[in-house]
């Protein structure tokens, strides 16, 4: 098969099955979503909410959200219910009844929820990550009153070049404020960086053939990044069945912890499938123009995206 001929074989088939992933996200989706109306009905609320989040999560909608809110404010998490109420309110478009409905649940609960404040450090270094239960804040949300539910939680400041900073702090179920001035850690000391040092060309040896080297080593760093994140990845949804309240069979956590590691084993493991891809690309297209290339002229192009790797190679007769 030309080279030309395979790349275009390998792009749509990595766009079929992109597809057929979202599709069968909206099939997990509505079964999640049925299967919670049905404990509900129950009384089972502890057991909806996580399925009703994780439908959510699967194929955001504004119904959705406005069960999940409600379920939330039965099991007193009322942060998680204004939040899923707010949720819904900006997804509703103009006209959208379900909108108002949304917007005055969030207002009935704004009152009720607690709030935490996480005030940024004075000094705010590159690299700047707060992380609550280890899960990202968002950078705009620092300085801001945040609904959030009762417990503990951890909290861990982290930036380049500084050592990580921590604290935890207990907030109440219900009209709790609680106002935090974060910091940073003590500056980190580097080991002093070892030169790399790239060796030249052997006399004599052909562009193509260097190109060739260079694509193949490219490869196979590709691959070995690629089966470092893969086995990451199986280590993090390990964890979160573990410690994170996830059950294996349903792929439901029972907790945004688990949720948040969840997210991070999938972002990892389609980055290392990526990787594997390109990986393979870049090595065998190296290897084959280091075998042509004394009979042809060629040139080796590599091409990543998000989801997807090919190689163009080009050859002609001198």
């Amino acid at each position: 098969m030309k080279p030309g001929v395979f790349c275009g074989a390998l792009f749509a088939a990595l766009l079929t099955t992109v597809a057929s992933l979202a599709d069968d996200d909206v099939v997990r989706a509505d079964k999640l979503f049925q299967e919670a109306r049905q404990l509900i009905d129950r009384g089972d609320f502890a057991s909806a909410c996580p399925k009703l989040a994780e439908s959510q999560r699967l194929d955001p909608g504004v119904g959705t959200a406005l069960y999940l809110g409600g379920c939330y404010e039965h099991i007193n998490k009322i942060g998680s219910a204004w939040t899923s109420f707010r949720d819904a309110m900006t997804r509703a478009k103009p006209g959208d009844k379900r909108g108002e409905i949304a917007k005055a649940e969030v207002q009935r609960l704004d009152g009720e929820a607690s709030h935490l404040v996480l005030r940024p450090p004075h000094q705010v270094p590159d690299g700047l990550r707060v992380m609550l239960n280890r899960e990202p804040m968002d950078a705009s949300a620092l300085g801001q009153s945040v609904a959030i539910d009762g417990g503990r939680y951890s909290i861990v400041v982290t930036a380049r070049d500084y050592e990580s900073w921590r604290t935890e702090v207990s907030v109440p179920e219900r009209r709790g404020y609680i106002e935090l001035q974060l910091d940073i850690g003590a500056p980190e000391v580097h080991p002093q960086q070892a030169q790399t040092v790239v060796a030249a060309p052997r006399p004599g040896f052909g562009a193509p053939r260097a190109v060739a080297l260079i694509a193949a080593g490219a490869g196979v760093s590709a691959l070995v990044v690629g089966s470092v994140l893969a086995i990451s990845a199986k280590t993090i949804f390990d964890a979160s069945n573990d410690t994170g309240g996830c059950n294996a069979t349903s792929n439901v956590c029972s907790d945004q912890a688990g949720v948040g590691m969840r997210s991070d084993a999938l972002l990892q493991a389609d980055i290392a499938t990526v990787l594997f891809i390109a990986g393979g690309v870049l090595l065998t297209g190296g290897v084959t123009l280091f075998l042509l290339a004394p009979k042809k002229a060629a040139s080796l192009s590599p091409a990543l995206g998000p989801r997807s790797a090919s190689l163009v190679l080009t050859l002609s007769t001198p």
